[in-house]
């Protein structure tokens, strides 16, 4: 049996996002919170069909899900960082 290795590693680049930090278009984490972007409701609201009539708020939903999804990573990321130098030490 091999083991694999798999490098999560996460760069605020990487993300379709960095356009949004330098238009300054970013929601604030309250505009997320009362955004609630992981309701149901998105799916019907930011289906093919209604996507042109409510872009805006699609995209920032999209957008506020990705900077959730990447701070979780970097977490994850940093507590495996801080068990392998404790097991190193």
């Amino acid at each position: 049996m091999s083991s694999n290795n798999i490098l999560l590693s996460y760069n605020p680049n990487d993300f379709f996002y960095v356009g949004a930090l330098n238009r300054n278009e970013m929601p604030s984490a309250i505009d997320c919170s009362n955004l609630d972007p992981y309701a149901q409701s998105w799916d019907n609201t930011c289906s093919d069909s209604m996507f042109s009539d409510n872009s805006y708020n699609c995209i920032k939903r999209e957008l506020c899900i990705n900077r959730d999804k990447g701070e979780k990573l970097l977490s994850l990321s940093n507590n495996s960082n801080a068990a392998n130098e404790k097991y190193m030490n």
